[in-house]
């Protein structure tokens, strides 16, 4: 980060302020708010998955979000309910939003639901920090501020952020991606390549449909010195 970029320690206190409240708004939040339709789904597949250490419910997004919900149910404690539908959901690879519903219902709501949710709030703070991070470097302190500011108070964020789908995880990972490629390609080397493949894989892991996510990177790239690099979706590298 240039001189010129470095933000007052003003200005990064006023940011982890905006985050602490973010934070608190969310966790307050989440406590009222009842699951919504997936949740019961990806909750119940994600304990199975580290319960069995077997992927067979819900197939229609990658494991890596709902491993988040289920690795905290399962370090709490919770545990799938022994029942006809758990193992036809183990056997089949189907009624998962059954088995959740049951989950939520025996193991009670509320602790059940923010165990499953905590990880996905704790993502979308992450996302904040990353935007002020990035923001600061590319523009200076400023203006990193403002991004965060309105990020916190993004309706879309403020009523999807804490929910254990896998929205926020995808935002968070994708935004990671094209930080890590800014970061090589200001400066190339083989650890900051690793990081872009490291990143770039949490994000083919969260949807399916974040295949299509390399597409951004068809955007012209200036690096310092006025060296302008193009990459497009056919670039080797990208396929």
């Amino acid at each position: 980060m240039s001189p010129g970029h470095r933000a007052p320690w003003g200005l990064s206190l006023l940011a982890g302020v905006l985050i602490a409240i973010f934070l608190a708004q969310a966790f307050f939040a989440s406590a009222i708010k009842s699951p919504v339709f997936d949740e019961t789904g990806d909750i119940a597949a994600g304990l199975s998955y580290v319960q069995t250490g077997e992927i067979r419910a819900n197939l229609q997004h990658p494991p890596l979000l709902k491993e988040l919900a289920g690795a905290a149910l399962w370090l709490a404690g919770v545990r799938l309910p022994d029942n006809p539908q758990q193992r036809q959901m183990l056997a089949d690879g189907g009624g998962e939003r059954t088995v959740g519903a049951q989950l939520i219902a025996a193991d009670g709501p509320d602790r059940t639901i923010f165990l499953a949710r905590l990880p996905f709030l704790l993502l979308a703070a992450a996302l904040g920090v990353l935007l002020y991070l990035w923001g600061r470097q590319l523009l200076g302190g400023v203006a990193a501020l403002g991004a965060l500011f309105l990020y916190t108070l993004s309706p879309a964020i403020l009523g999807h952020g804490y929910l254990a789908t896998m929205d926020v995880g995808l935002a968070a990972f994708t935004l990671l991606f094209l930080f890590a490629l800014w970061h090589y390609l200001e400066r190339p080397g083989t650890r900051r390549l690793i990081g872009c493949g490291f990143a770039m894989g949490l994000v083919l892991c969260t949807k399916f449909s974040a295949v299509w996510r390399r597409c951004s990177c068809s955007r012209r790239w200036t690096a310092p010195g006025g060296n302008r690099r193009a990459f497009t979706p056919q670039s080797p590298w990208l396929l």
